[in-house]
């Protein structure tokens, strides 16, 4: 399993990074979302998550909380090329097992005996799509055998 630690900053201003959900494939960074951006969340301040790659995880591994929260802050600021204000909330959480580095191969694990399974990103991907995909297609299969089918929403 890797590492990954991941920010939450909040600004009392809107920033503008260009995008309320942000990719990166190389570099300090994998993703940032605008996570006030979300139906139904207070209009401010305005707050982001913030994860990093893999391997700037594992050589920050043994950074404290806020050192770490400190450096993606920067990191973001790098990434998205914005002057970024001093965040009025800055905090950083470390899992050191978050990611699976080598997928099952298959997307979910089934024991027609007893009509059982196990379901999770581990199987097909880091992702939390994988996940999904997983948990379907174990329900998919854990119904068949039980002689129902899929209702319309697993289809």
């Amino acid at each position: 399993m890797a590492p990954c630690w991941a920010a939450m900053m909040a600004f009392d201003e809107p920033i503008d990074v260009g995008a309320e959900v942000r990719r990166w494939t190389q570099g300090p960074l994998t993703w940032a979302a605008c996570d006030s951006s979300k139906p139904q969340r207070p209009s401010g301040p305005q707050s982001w998550v913030v994860h990093a790659s893999v391997p700037w995880s594992r050589d920050h591994l043994e950074a404290d909380g806020p050192e770490a929260a400190q450096l993606l802050l920067n990191e973001f600021a790098t990434a998205t090329g914005v002057d970024l204000p001093a965040p009025s909330h800055l905090q950083a959480h470390r899992w050191r097992h978050a990611f699976v580095e080598q997928p099952l191969g298959l997307p979910c694990l089934v024991d027609e005996e007893i009509a059982a399974g196990a379901c999770g990103d581990w199987c097909i991907a880091p992702r939390v799509e994988a996940a999904f995909e997983s948990g379907r297609t174990l329900a998919h299969s854990l119904l068949s055998m039980v002689g129902l089918s899929s209702p319309a929403a697993l289809r």
